[in-house]
């Protein structure tokens, strides 16, 4: 891998600007130049912490090209792309448990921070709505789990409204306890935000448990408390994993999940960046939040923070959807997670390693081998997202002078791998942990670099 000593200086470069704007140089100068800042990037393919597609066919870069130029803003211009991005909310709401009869609104975003802002936005607007002269002051609050991703800290803050986080742990298993959180809520609590998908392990929070707890809360108080589900990446992960994979109304399937987002970008396979959230149904979307404007061809109405905004992730997204169809989400899926699966396994057998992430690694070889045993499957017997979340075993710093985590993470890095170490978010304890995301782009192959680029790593410790 480059670094930056490896770009300059050089008499090419110096014509590139830094801090102003120089002379006109010449395309292909400029381009080559640029093609040298960006050498020492990580090969994206190799980027294993990250969420966000980095594979992409032929086809699908073709539809990118010919769609790069077109705006989600121009719906009249661009009737082919409104009428893609009505499909795609269409098909979401029926993924995300949608009944036939009912009629979910939503929109594509930038993506899912863009759509935690709105749908907390929309949870203060239902409460403020429903407060009455005589209702005694309070700050509005939302409740949510240690483990909450930092955009909706940021999109609570930016609702100036209160978070309320209740520390998760390894006894809860890295996910929100719903008794834990009903102690929380008092009548200043516009929701509750629920996570599928922890961005640290991967595991899914149990949304069909705390709407349970909700009810009986509700017949007890009066208080009618509502979820936002953050799926960004489990909003395209959990409707494929059947029956067997404990997912059950964790969508608009239960009554108490009035929004959710997804990012497109991640296990939903469009490229960066392409969002979604969507309301259960026109109710729950406040009137105040839908704007119109007449800028361009006709009348738009719009629930986005931002106006202008690429289509081609709604092409693809579309793509995506269409070309695969249910099976071949299952299918990418699977694949997902027994990579996950095998690679977990690797990394325990060596003795050094524990995963702490929501695979199932139990004995699947005999399941595989018995067709009978319908979705007895690795993604299917899983509890979260296809990540590898390891950490090295009690003990085994004190085998290898100055070995832990980040020094692994950051050996990797100088091999040409990107895989972050992060401080699990449990409260008085400090657990590192380095994740690995078995997106679409990261196939055998690479699995297979990166196990050679740490058993690297780990003769290098051991001669030390």
């Amino acid at each position: 891998m480059g670094s930056l000593a490896d770009i300059r200086p050089s008499a090419s470069l110096d014509v590139l600007p830094y801090g102003r704007l120089g002379h006109e140089i010449a395309p292909d100068t400029a381009a080559s130049d640029i093609r040298r800042l960006l050498k020492p990037d990580t090969k994206p393919h190799h980027n294993l912490g990250s969420f966000v597609t980095t594979a992409l066919d032929t086809h699908g870069e073709q539809l990118l090209l010919e769609n790069y130029a077109k705006n989600l803003a121009c719906r009249h211009e661009y009737p082919g792309i409104d009428e893609l991005h009505s499909r795609c909310v269409s098909i979401l709401g029926d993924l995300w448990g949608v009944s036939a009869a009912g009629a979910p609104v939503g929109s594509a975003v930038s993506g899912s921070s863009e759509a935690i802002f709105l749908g907390i936005l929309a949870m203060k607007k239902r409460w403020m709505a429903g407060r009455t002269d005589r209702d005694t002051p309070r700050e509005p609050n939302i409740i949510v789990g240690s483990h909450a991703h930092v955009a909706v800290p940021n999109g609570a803050s930016a609702c100036d409204v209160q978070i309320r986080s209740l520390q998760v742990s390894a006894s809860s298993n890295f996910v929100v306890d719903p008794f834990q959180l009903e102690a929380l809520i008092d009548d200043g609590t516009i929701g509750i935000v629920l996570i599928m998908g922890s961005t640290y392990t991967g595991h899914f929070d149990p949304v069909k448990d705390v709407g349970v707890m909700l009810d009986k809360h509700e017949a007890s108080t009066g208080r009618n408390i509502m979820i936002h589900v953050d799926a960004a990446s489990g909003g395209f992960v959990a409707p494929f994993l059947g029956k067997n994979g404990g997912c059950t109304q964790w969508d608009f399937s239960n009554s108490r999940v009035a929004s959710i987002n997804a990012s497109g970008h991640k296990f939903g396979l469009a490229t960066a960046s392409v969002g979604w959230v969507l309301w259960r149904d026109r109710a729950c979307l406040p009137d105040s939040m839908v704007h119109s404007s007449d800028y361009l061809m006709g009348q738009n109405e719009s629930v986005t923070l931002s106006y202008s905004q690429p289509a081609h992730g709604v092409v693809l997204q579309y793509y995506h959807l269409a070309r695969l169809g249910r099976l071949g989400y299952e299918r990418i899926m699977e694949e997902a997670f027994q990579r996950a699966v095998d690679l977990g396994r690797l990394l325990e057998k060596t003795g050094l390693f524990e995963c702490v992430d929501g695979v199932y690694r139990g004995p699947l070889e005999s399941v595989a081998s018995n067709k009978s045993q319908q979705g007895a499957t690795a993604a299917s017997r899983s509890s979260g997202l296809p990540l590898v979340v390891f950490r090295l075993r009690p003990g085994v710093q004190r085998q290898f002078s100055g070995l832990d985590e980040q020094w692994i993470s950051n050996g990797l890095m100088q091999r040409g791998f990107s895989v972050p170490c992060c401080k699990l978010p449990i409260g008085g304890m400090e657990v590192l942990v380095l994740r690995i995301v078995m997106r679409a782009g990261v196939s055998d192959e690479v699995c297979q670099r990166f196990v050679a680029a740490l058993k690297s790593l780990l003769a290098v410790a051991e001669a030390r």
